[in-house]
Parts: C-alpha cells; structure tokens; sequence
C-alpha cells in the first residue's frame, strides 16, 4: 500500500509540475500580448501559450549550443519577469469565473484521469501501450537534459545513443522530448517514470485548446463549446495513440487548435487595430513555429484547416482582403523566422523520412468514418464492422454536422475547416493510399466534425421553439455514450498489463542504483533479450558505459575492445555466465540478471571459433587484454587461462605442444601461468570439429585457489539447412550426456511485423552419445515431418500460422520443455511473395552451440533423502494467471545409484497452506524414471501446473518434494538449515489477475 500511494503521489507531482510550468511560462505572455477577442480567456490560453514558448525556447537552445537546464533558468526568470509585469496591470480586462470554469476544469481532469487510468491499475510507473518508439524518446530527453544535440555523439558509449545523435536522420522531431526533458528537471523524475503521464497530459492540454478554438474563433457558446470539448476527450481513436506512445503526434496535438485560434485572432487583430496589435503576433508566432518542432506530419492538417479559415475570413470581409492578406504574410514571415532550424532539419532528413510509407506498426487498412469520429475503438489488426447503433450514431453526427453548416455560428469557417479535412483525408485515402498516415490523420481530425456536430446543435437548438429544444439533447446524449463506450473499450484492452516491458518493470529501475555512474557493462547479444526489451535495460545503463554487439528494438551497436570485459555484465536471465566472463549473479529482474567481474579476472575473448581436425588457432595474451594473433599487447605480469571447448564426439586439443583428451559434451581447461605479452597456440588433433568457446585470463591464483582440470555438465548442437525448391531440410545434431528428454524446435516467424509461420517440435529421449534428428519442412504448405538418425518416424509437434506475404526466418531452439538450454540460432531465411509462392532466400551451415546446464536462476542447495540432490529450481512463469500454467524448472542430480521408482511432488499452496492446484509425476514427463538415474546425473525436471479458473490473485507458494511410488510415502528433505517443513521447499509466486 506504502508503495501505491508513493507512486500516485510520484505520478501527480510531474502532472502539477507539467501544469505550473507551463502556466508560469504563458500567464505573462498571455494576459499582456493576447489578441483583444482572446484577452477574457488569458489565463486559460496561459498553459497553451507557455508549453508552446518551453518547446520553441527549448528547442533553439538545445539545436545550438545548451542544456535544458541553462534554458529553463533563463526562461523562467524572463518570463518570471512578464508574470510581474501583468501582475501589475491585472484589471485591464476581465476574465473568465470560476463557476464559469468548473465544468471545463472537472472535464480537463476527468481527461487526465482516462489517460493515466492504467498506470493507476498498474501500480506502478509503464509505457501503457505496445509502441515502440518510447526507445527514441526516453534517450533523446534525457541527453537533451544534459546538454545539446550536438553533445550526445559524445555520451558515453550505448546502443541508443547514435540513433539519437542526428535527429533527421532517423525521424524524431526534438518538441516532445524538449518538454519532456524539462519537466523531468523540474519534478527530478526519470523519463521513464513521467513519459505515460505527460502524453496524458498533452491530451488532456489539446482539449483545452478544443475548447478554446470552439469558444473564440468559431463561435460556440460555453455549453456547446464544452460538448465540443467532450467530443474531443472522448476520442477512442486519440486515445489509442496516446496509449500507443505516438509522442509527436501527442506533443502537436494541442498546437492544431492553439495556433488556429491565435492566428487568426492575430491576423484580424492586427488589421483593426494596425500597430497596438502586433504584440499580439508574438503568442502566434510562437505557437505556429512549435507545430514544426514537434511534428511536421501536423501541418498537413494544420495548413489546410488554417487555409479554410483564411478563406472564410477573406470572403466576411471583402472590403480587408489586402490587409487581411498582408497580415497573414507577416504572420507566416515571422513563423518561418523562429522556426528556421526546422528548415535545415526537414531538408536533411524529415523530408525523406515523411515520405516513406511506414508498415512496420501492421497498419494495412483504411480506418472507417466510425474509427475517425472515436465512435468505434480502433484495431491495428482487421477492421471491425461497425454495429447497428454506431452506424446510427455516425449518421446522427453527420446530421448535426450539416445543421452546424446550416445553422451554425461562423458557417463559412466551419465550411472552410470542414472541406479542407475532408480533401486532406481523401488525398492520403485515394491519392496516396497510405493507412498509417490515414489513421494518424484520423486522430487529429476527429474533432473537427464533431465540434461541428456540437455547432450544429447550437444551431439547432437556437432555430427550435423552447417545447422542441429538448430533442436536440437525444442526438447529442447518443453520441456521448458511443463515444465513452468506444473509449471504455480502448482503456479495457490497455488496462491488465503494460503494453511493453511487462517482466521488466518496474525491476529494472533498479539498475539505475546498482550500477554506479561512469561504470562498464557487458551487455548480451542473446536474441532472446535483443528488441524492445534491451533497449529499455539499455536506456537504463545509459549512466554507465555499455559494451558488447546489442540488437535494441531499432538499432545495432558494437562498442568495446577485443578481449574487454565489463566491471558489470547484463545477461538474459537464463543465459550461462561463464562465455562472458561472469559467474555469479549479483541481481535478477524481470528477463534480466547482473553479474559483477570477478575481482581477478583481467580480459576475457568470447570466442565461439568452430577449429576443423587439423586446424590451429593462435592467440596474443597481454597482461589485460586477449585478443586473435598477431596482435601487439602489453604485457609484464603473469596471467593464468581457463579456455572452455565443447564437442559432439570424444575427441583432443594441443594446445601449446600438450594434448589434453576431449570427452563428449563442454569442457573446461584450466591453464598454468603464461608469461605476458605471449602467444597461446590451440590444434585440434582429433577427428571431430571443436568448438572453442572462449578464454579467461586472470590474475593468478593463491595455491590454494588453484584450480584443476574439470568437466562441466554441457549440451552440445549443430544444425545444417538445405533446401530444395520450397521444402527445407534441418538436420540436427545434439548432445546432452548429463540429462533428458531433449525437445528441439524450429520456430519460424516475421521480426518485422511479428507475425508467426509456424512451429514445429519433437521430443528426444535421453542418450549418452550424440544423436540425430531431421526435420523436413514444407514453406508452401506447413507440413513437416522428424525422422531420427536411423529413419525411424518421430512424432512432432505442428503449429502452422498460415502463409502471409513478408520474410520469414527459421530458427532452431534446443530445451528441456519450456526451459531454453541454447541461444536461438537462425539457420534459414524464405521470402512468402503476395501471389503465395515461395522463395529460400538463404541457408546456413549453423557452427557448434555449446552451454553448460548447471545454471539454475535460484540455488537451493537442498538434499532428498541422502541419494538425491535438488540443486535449485528457475521460475519460468512470472505472474500466472488464473486458469494458466506455473512452469518451474528443477535441478535433479544423483547421489547414488539403484534408486526406488519416485515422483515428483509439486503443489500450490494459498496463504492458508490449502493445496489448490498440483503437478505431480515422475521427472522428466516420464521419460527418464528415478530408476534409471546413474551416480552423477544431472536431471533437467520442467514441472508443470494448471491454475484452476477463478484462482483469485495474489501470493501463493509452490511446494516441491519427492515421494516414493506407489506407497506416496515423502521423503526428507533438508537444507543448511536443517529439515524444510513438509519436506519441501517453498517457492514464492504471484498470481496475476485475469488477462
């Protein structure tokens, strides 16, 4: 509870922060430059006009030589300055009251609220929605915080930094990030923490500016413009990209209403009242110039809605055409002025990227009229056919509409703005033919025909007599409910989990603590942990060094020396350590652990060489660093190697004139000490490929450190692809001496867009040598077949997802169940074309895979009797839900020989110790029976067990024994401690609330 209410608190200091900024920075500006027709509204334009002089200020300070820091201080104290001025001349003109403001001000919260809602259920800080672009903008702000652009190139090295270091080039206009940057300053909150609130808040911030456009400019009344209003903060489908993290759009979002609403107050200003008005330029200017820096994709609404009022207001007033038509050119002039280096940064970059089509969101269709009014909730996959009733409802909006152009206040603007909506919609729809652009358009143009909808009630209700009045309220009542529905549905499909990193926070925050500032960390290259989740653990070492070849959600890096090794790795969770040099987890979140170098270890060369018989391999050892000869190394202190080397087949290495014998399986070779800088020569003298898979130089050890020659208990594997017209053939080699069953699978699916092909698995029984499977597959039609080593038949497991024009990619995993024991590795590539033929595009002679198995996430270091070890036990499954599976994995070894037949006992405990669910048999789903153990085996045991529906959330236990069969009589266990209670242990898990 403690912890809930801290993060409510956390969440509405950066939302009061975000509002006094921007209020501080406007309410000077407004109440003394504000166009007269806008001045009774000054304090409520104060929030718009400030957050549009923070992002413009902000901007030209950190295109060019600052911080955000310097320029919030500066821009602070000036404005802090007009904010006295108008202190001073505070009475003359009035303003808006406060009953006046109540509705707007609880609709304005009421926004908010919608908008954090699923951080609320959370509990904690998220990135709501599945978008992926949060991996831009957290870095950019917080570079942008520390200095300029022109200083992130010179960060410290990390996978996220050169992706933000030239804007242009990859897409990202900095206004969002400039806000964001310096609300985080303000309010000392990290930019994950305060990124969902802020696009909250900016929704929430462009309702305002709704209201305020429909108010001044187009002439609604308060209770219509505030129906507008509500119009636009029920959008489902700006709601949807809110939650998706579409922060451009977001950040422009409030400007469309703002700078319309100020531009042609300024313009008409200006031509009544000539030079006393052009103060009134400056709040334009600066709200039009802010539109470029956030999102230039929003002048292409923008222009043509400005255009549409332009228009408009030529045609009232004929008789100031040419002064109307030289105060709008001032206008633009000045704008183009403040926005200059958006110029540059267009003709470098944005230009070519606003021209791309974008696929990548999965985006293939053209979004209804239903979709655009917010009256249906919009879907990324296939369009859902509107009801009856929004059909009804999309009809009655329509006739509203109409009856606004009838009817309505200021007919010719709305004619104007109205138009221009649709030909800018018509263009991307028939002429461009581009979904994505639709939908974003979509989102922004919404509130244009339903803020008509609410003139059109206005003007409705003005026409009828008083008895008739009230059935205007039907139509507009029935739109309110549609529209609330829609979003209720959008704020459903959001609120049980984070779209994004939903195992790794908020676990990962805390790596911001247990990595200290300016420290290197290895990170992996697993593809298990590569995407959208290692650029969020990327984001979060951004204080510290990161080396390593990391694959982040959009970008690739390789930073570090050869032979370099970190003061930190960051490994998957259920990766081996020891080829990075790491051994002992130091922390574990989410799908993450941290390892700290071991304090002799000096270099360390993942090297994953692949030495045929008969092949030599040189390398350079220095004092501190390793490296593939020649390589010229200092040297002068001794060292000790430990080299680890796998093999399918028993086999031997020379290494430096000594030969050692190979055994089936991963070995590791402790070294004597090596004189520094020298050379360490490797030969494969036996008759079967080795796998080299790295080398450790150390300080050496005491002697009573000294380490022996040992074996580790391995797998080993090997896949070769060939393919054959539209068929590919995978045959597979594995190896695991220790253990059993294997399952090996090929998994092959669409990185790009995330669609899968299809799966397909067979299940090895346990052997002491190496054995064989070949698995044939058809990419025309899904169809597969196993064949082991002899010919025989093996069953196989078939998923087939369907054929889908796009690239596909095959990769081959090895496990025990659902426990990963190898890295993925891709080892064929097919293209499926939109006709449905089939073209291999490549396929790949995979080299050895080799890790060790004796790697459980948790130790427990626990005995069964005295003839059974429980070594320790990883936790598969997080936060099961009710009605779905708790997968553990346990570390089995054997003691001694000739053991009785047992099983296995798992059970799910509630707090009250009532077993409400279990998974109990024998080890290994029966394949490998306690009979049958031999001294020295390792037995890899994935338990499985079904939640019954209904389970109620929260904390339960899983218990874990063994018993003998048939008599069910349990065996003791003991731990350090003693014996365990029950004679098992217990682990902790939570169950997750329904999905």
């Amino acid at each position: 509870m403690t912890t809930y209410v801290s993060f409510a608190l956390q969440l509405s200091a950066i939302l009061v922060v975000a509002t006094a900024l921007a209020a501080w920075c406007g309410w000077g500006l407004s109440r003394l430059a504000l166009p007269a027709p806008l001045r009774p509204y000054a304090d409520l334009f104060a929030p718009l006009v400030g957050y549009a002089l923070v992002v413009v200020v902000g901007y030209w300070a950190v295109r060019t030589v600052s911080g955000l820091g310097p320029a919030l201080v500066v821009l602070i104290s000036v404005t802090g300055a007009l904010n006295v001025a108008a202190w001073r001349r505070r009475a003359s003109f009035p303003s808006a009251t406060l009953p006046e403001l109540l509705p707007l001000l609880m609709l304005l919260l009421l926004t908010l609220i919608v908008g954090v809602a699923p951080l609320l259920n959370y509990g904690h800080s998220a990135i709501v929605g599945a978008g992926w672009d949060t991996e831009n903008y957290l870095p950019t702000a917080r570079y942008l915080e520390r200095g300029p652009v022109s200083a992130i190139a010179t960060a410290p090295e990390n996978p996220l930094r050169d992706i933000n270091a030239r804007p242009p080039a990859i897409g990202l206009t900095l206004g969002f990030s400039v806000w964001h940057g310096s609300v985080n300053l303000l309010a000392r909150a990290d930019a994950l923490v305060s990124f969902a609130p802020l696009l909250a808040w900016l929704r929430a911030l462009g309702v305002l500016a709704v209201f305020l456009l429909l108010r001044t400019t187009l002439g609604l009344g308060r209770l219509p413009a505030l129906l507008g209003a509500f119009f636009a903060s029920a959008s489902a489908l700006l709601l949807w990209v809110s939650y998706f993290n579409f922060g451009m759009q977001l950040a422009a979002w409030p400007l469309i209403p703002l700078g319309l609403a100020l531009g042609a107050s300024a313009v008409e200003d200006l031509v009544e009242r000539r030079a006393a008005s052009i103060p009134g330029l400056l709040p334009a200017t600066v709200a039009l110039a802010a539109l470029p820096v956030t999102y230039y994709p929003a002048l292409t609404l923008f222009a043509p809605l400005a255009a549409g009022i332009g228009v408009a207001t030529l045609i009232e007033r004929r008789a100031d055409a040419l002064r109307l038509a030289g105060a709008a050119s001032l206008l633009v002039v000045l704008t183009l002025l403040l926005a200059a280096p958006t110029l540059v940064d267009y003709t470098q970059g944005f230009n070519f990227r606003y021209g791309e089509q974008l696929t990548t969101l999965g985006v293939f269709h053209f979004i209804s009229a239903a979709d655009t009014l917010g009256l249906t909730p919009f879907s990324r996959g296939a369009a859902e056919a509107p009801s009856l009733l929004q059909l009804l409802g999309a009809v009655v909006a329509g006739g509203l509409a109409l009856a606004g152009l009838a009817l309505g206040p200021r007919r010719d603007r709305w004619l104007g703005m109205a138009l221009a909506t649709l030909a800018v919609l018509l263009w991307l729809r028939y002429v461009r033919a581009y979904p994505y652009a639709y939908m974003k358009t979509g989102a922004y143009a919404g509130w244009v025909f339903l803020g008509l909808a609410a003139a059109g009630a206005q003007g409705l209700w003005q026409y009828l007599r008083p008895r008739w009045r009230p059935l205007v309220l039907a139509p507009a009542a029935l739109i309110c409910v549609l529209l609330t529905v829609s979003q209720a549905r959008i704020v459903h499909d959001h609120w049980g989990r984070p779209g994004l990193f939903d195992r790794e926070l908020p676990a990962l925050m805390a790596l911001r603590e247990l990595v200290p500032a300016g420290s290197t960390v290895t990170m992996t290259s697993d593809p298990r942990a590569q995407g959208v989740s290692a650029g969020l653990a990327a984001y979060l070492l951004d204080h510290a060094r990161v080396i390593g070849r990391v694959r982040t959600g959009y970008a690739s890096s390789q930073a570090g020396e050869s032979g370099e090794i970190g003061e930190f790795g960051l490994l998957y969770a259920s990766e081996e350590p020891e080829p990075w040099g790491f051994h002992d987890a130091i922390w574990r979140g989410g799908s993450f652990a941290l390892y700290r170098r071991p304090e002799r270890t000096r270099a360390h060369l993942r090297l994953d060489q692949t030495l045929p018989p008969g092949q030599t391999l040189a390398l350079s050892l220095g004092a501190d660093d390793v490296a593939f000869a020649p390589a010229d190394l200092a040297g002068g202190q001794p060292r000790s190697a430990t080299i680890s080397v796998a093999t399918l087949r028993a086999s031997a290495i020379e290494i430096d004139g000594r030969v050692s014998s190979l055994a089936p399986g991963v070995t590791a070779l402790h070294l004597g000490d090596y004189a520094t800088p020298g050379l360490l020569t490797l030969r494969n003298v036996g008759g079967e490929p080795l796998l080299v898979r790295y080398l450790t130089l150390a300080e050496p050890a005491p002697d009573a450190l000294a380490q022996e020659d040992g074996d580790h208990a391995g797998i080993v594997a090997r896949a070769v692809a060939d393919a054959q017209g539209s068929s590919v053939t995978a045959r597979i080699e594995t190896l695991l001496p220790d253990s059993g069953p294997l399952v090996v699978s090929l998994d092959v699916w669409d990185t790009d867009v995330g669609v899968q092909y299809g799966w397909y698995g067979a299940t090895l029984s346990p052997r002491q040598d190496a054995q064989e499977l070949v698995l044939t597959l058809n990419l025309q039609t899904g169809a597969a077949s196993a064949v082991d080593s002899g010919g025989a038949q093996l069953p196989i497991g078939v998923h087939f997802g369907g054929l889908r024009p796009g690239t596909y990619t095959g990769r081959f995993y090895v496990g025990a169940e659902a426990l990963p024991l190898l890295p993925p590795a891709d080892i064929f590539q097919f293209r499926v074309e939109r006709d449905g033929s089939v073209r291999v595009e490549w396929v790949d002679d995979t080299s050895l895979l080799a890790a060790s198995v004796e790697r459980p996430a948790t130790r427990a270091d626990a005995w069964v009797a005295d003839d059974v070890r429980l070594q320790g036990y990883t936790l598969l499954t997080e936060a099961p839900a009710p009605g779905g599976e708790v997968l553990v994995a346990l570390w089995w070894q054997c003691v001694r020989e000739a053991l009785d037949e047992r099983s296995v006992l798992v059970h799910v405990l509630d707090s009250r110790g009532e077993r409400v669910a279990q998974g109990d048999g024998p080890p290994a789903t029966g394949i490998l029976p306690t009979t049958q153990w031999r001294e020295g085996d390792l037995v890899l045991d994935v338990r499985r067990v079904r939640l019954p529906e209904g389970l109620p959330p929260g904390p339960y236990t899983l218990a874990v024994g063994m018993y003998r069969w048939p008599s069910l009589e349990r065996l003791p266990l003991t731990v350090a401690s003693g014996r365990a209670s029950d004679d098992v242990i217990r682990i902790p898990i939570q169950v997750d609330q329904e999905r």
